[in-house]
């Protein structure tokens, strides 16, 4: 925070600050248990930081930082068929922003995404898609304070929900020349 006649946020480093992430990243044929050419890949993010917020002099983590990320990507060839299917999901994630007089929460809900893809030349491509079919919701939770976080009385909390439902597509694909 800038302490001028009105108080103002302005970019800025905040001073020392720890971040700790362990990702992990799995790729698994499933052809031994009984899926040919089935595939999962998994990308997960964990993450852990701190830092000295500097209007209320106390430990909080690191603004925009979800502590958890993950992704789960299934895919399965049918090279008889031409066909590939699978299904993307992505888990729930929830970050914080921390300004001198408001903490503004994001949160995604769980994604599920899944697809079929045709290829009936090495040329065409065929791809229908319905995303979303959890209907995945992103929440923003404004918490308000009437002055300084440290000081002032929380004043009320704002939330706004986007909800973006469920949609469906169809692309087709052509590669012309080598």
């Amino acid at each position: 925070p800038v302490m001028a006649a009105e108080p103002f946020d302005a970019v800025g480093n905040i001073g020392e600050g720890q971040r700790t992430e362990l990702e992990l990243n799995l790729t698994l044929p499933l052809d031994r248990l009984g899926i040919p050419s089935g595939l999962v890949r998994t990308v997960a993010i964990l993450r852990g930081s701190s830092a000295t917020d500097p209007t209320t002099g106390e430990s909080r983590p690191i603004s925009e930082d979800s502590p958890r990320e993950v992704q789960i990507h299934f895919s399965q060839q049918l090279p008889r068929t031409r066909l590939r299917w699978g299904l993307d999901l992505t888990l729930a994630s929830s970050s914080p922003e921390y300004y001198f007089d408001e903490v503004r929460t994001e949160r995604l809900d769980t994604q599920l995404d899944v697809f079929a893809q045709y290829e009936p030349t090495p040329a065409w491509n065929l791809r229908l898609f319905a995303n979303n079919l959890t209907d995945r919701s992103a929440i923003r939770e404004r918490q308000i304070h009437d002055g300084l976080r440290s000081t002032a009385p929380l004043s009320y909390i704002e939330t706004r929900t986007l909800n973006i439902g469920p949609y469906f597509g169809f692309i087709v694909r052509r590669t012309f020349g080598t």
